[in-house]
């Protein structure tokens, strides 16, 4: 089979233009290549569909005040399984909050998510020129902290 991009290619020549629902009906016919991407079973597909709701549920965000300013944090904060329980989950922040521990373990989180977000958007400079230009007056930059991450 031609990769992923190739066949949504594929439908987007045939259709005009690429939407879910055209991927769906497109995919719907069982010898189309796309068609195993699919849970077509309605009953696994309802119950996938419950724990995406859950999942959305989970990353609710609340207004606190953060070092004197408003801020939409979330409200828990999910921790990666290990390897001896490798399923993932929900703890409320006010508890990474309080255990270096798992503040570590966050931090680590969010550097993996940056590396990962800056490498998709290395190529875009104008992305990069765009947040410099919005960074806060009032922010330290980043190079102005401290290497244990208290402020300089």
């Amino acid at each position: 089979m031609n990769d992923l991009r190739t066949e949504l290619l594929k439908i987007r020549d045939k259709r005009g233009l690429l939407t879910p629902p055209i991927v769906v009906e497109e995919a719907s016919d069982p010898d189309h290549p796309l068609h195993h991407r699919f849970t077509w079973d309605n009953d696994e597909a309802a119950r996938r569909w419950r724990l995406t709701e859950a999942s959305s549920l989970l990353r609710v965000t609340f207004r606190a005040s953060m070092g004197g300013r408003p801020a939409d944090l979330r409200a828990f904060w999910v921790q990666k399984g290990t390897e001896d329980n490798p399923e993932s989950h929900y703890v409320p922040i006010e508890e990474i909050a309080v255990n270096p521990v798992s503040q570590k373990i966050m931090l680590q989180q969010m550097r993996r998510e940056w590396q990962q977000f800056r490498a998709r958007y290395e190529l875009h400079m104008e992305f990069f020129q765009m947040i410099a230009e919005d960074w806060p007056d009032d922010w330290p930059l980043p190079e102005q902290h401290e290497p244990n991450g208290s402020e300089g």
